[in-house]
């Protein structure tokens, strides 16, 4: 779906958008702000299509920067391909093939931040195990591929929030899918057995958003997402 999809959805629910969040969008077919250098380089070898979104993602991340009050400033790819944001900020960046959404604040109302979008299209039958359990598509509800795809966009903005601060790459069955958001099946320090990582979830106009907030002092409560 196309960046106007995106932002009409996010207009939609303004009243359940965390309001020191902020965030921008943009559409990696058209043409973007020049990177910082650090940026630059590290997609100086990468097919057109990756430069293209990287460069959207990064291009929309530093607008998301700029409206928490931080000048003009990069963000470099770790070693670990993961963002690396400025001191004082958290942020996430997501995108699909035609469009990029990045999100930051201020890391005094966030520990960390994970967003995902997904064009709202059924998964393949086939792939649905390795995302879901049964009783997490009997929760969720509706066609099982769709209630799938929600589930994957869930966790993989759980994945990029508790990623920042366990350093630790989850794999779809770690997490659980419960009222509210995601429960660790088991410790991953910082995070102890039960952790709840609040998810929210908007689906509409052919997108699914799904956002993950960790507080700073670890109270995770959000509204159900569905």
């Amino acid at each position: 779906m196309s960046k106007e999809s995106l932002d009409r959805l996010l207009r939609d629910n303004q009243t359940d958008w965390p309001w020191w969040l902020a965030y921008s969008t943009r559409d990696p077919k058209n043409e973007i702000q020049p990177l910082f250098d650090v940026e630059e380089e590290a997609v100086r070898y990468a097919l057109e299509k990756r430069r293209a979104e990287f460069s959207a993602g990064r291009d929309a991340a530093h607008a998301a920067l700029t409206l928490t009050g931080c000048r003009p400033i990069s963000v470099p790819m770790g070693k670990d391909h993961a963002p690396i944001w400025p001191k004082d900020k958290v942020g996430s960046i997501t995108h699909t093939d035609n469009v990029c959404l990045a999100v930051a604040a201020s890391s005094h109302h966030a520990q960390s931040i994970g967003v995902d979008v997904e064009n709202l299209t059924p998964i393949a039958n086939s792939y649905i195990s390795k995302v879901a359990k049964p009783e997490e598509i009997d929760f969720v509800g509706g066609a099982p591929s769709l209630a799938a795809l929600r589930i994957f966009s869930m966790k993989e903005a759980g994945f990029k929030a508790q990623y920042y601060l366990s350093k630790r790459n989850l794999e779809f069955d770690e997490l659980k899918v419960t009222t509210g958001g995601l429960l660790f099946k088991h410790a991953v320090p910082p995070f102890p057995q039960n952790f709840l990582l609040p998810i929210r979830q908007w689906a509409n106009y052919g997108l699914c958003l799904s956002l993950c907030v960790i507080s700073p002092q670890g109270q995770n409560k959000c509204r159900t997402p569905w």
